[in-house]
């Protein structure tokens, strides 16, 4: 992401063959947004942004930043008075924006998500996408660990014991 303030470029031109093309468009540079701002605002697409903003901030800090990052966006999604539709779609947004790499953090997000769901009824909606999000993060995690325990000439049978994976699956990796 572009840093330097006075850099707004808000213009695009080409030349080929005598022929000029130029595109001029408004400029909007979401680290320049205030923060307080967006996160006062009842509109929608200030979330938005505020997931883009932290996610440009968060990208390369620790997993534990952007872990923090993503639950204050859940928070506020759920505070504000969107309807479900909105909430859905911009949970999925908030979670595809900023992604987990090590499944145990993506893990503990969704527990996280799971307390929300017991004090908030807009919470307990997405319990199924939890699911599903829980259950790809346990088996990556099992992956992760089975690729390990290879690597470290563990047997495909005690790999089974330990991970719950089937010989066929750690046979792929």
């Amino acid at each position: 992401a572009e840093q330097r303030k006075a850099w707004a470029p808000n213009s695009f031109s080409y030349d080929f063959a005598q022929t000029h093309l130029q595109y001029q468009y408004p400029v909007y540079k979401i680290l320049e947004q205030p923060e307080a701002d967006l996160i006062n605002s009842n509109n929608p697409f200030a979330l938005v942004i505020l997931a883009a903003l932290y996610a440009l901030r968060s990208q390369r800090k620790a997993e534990s930043i952007q872990l923090q990052f993503k639950l204050e966006l859940i928070e506020l999604l759920f505070e504000k008075s969107y309807d479900n539709t909105k909430i859905k779609a911009i949970f999925h947004f908030v979670n595809t924006l900023i992604k987990m790499k090590n499944p145990a953090t993506q893990i503990q997000f969704v527990q996280e998500v799971q307390k929300m769901a017991t004090t908030n009824e807009k919470v307990r909606m997405l319990s199924d996408y939890e699911e599903v999000v829980m259950r790809e993060a346990q088996q990556k995690e099992k992956h992760a660990s089975a690729t390990k325990m290879k690597a470290d000439g563990m047997s495909p049978e005690l790999i089974v014991k330990y991970t719950g994976l089937t010989l066929a699956e750690i046979a792929k990796i």
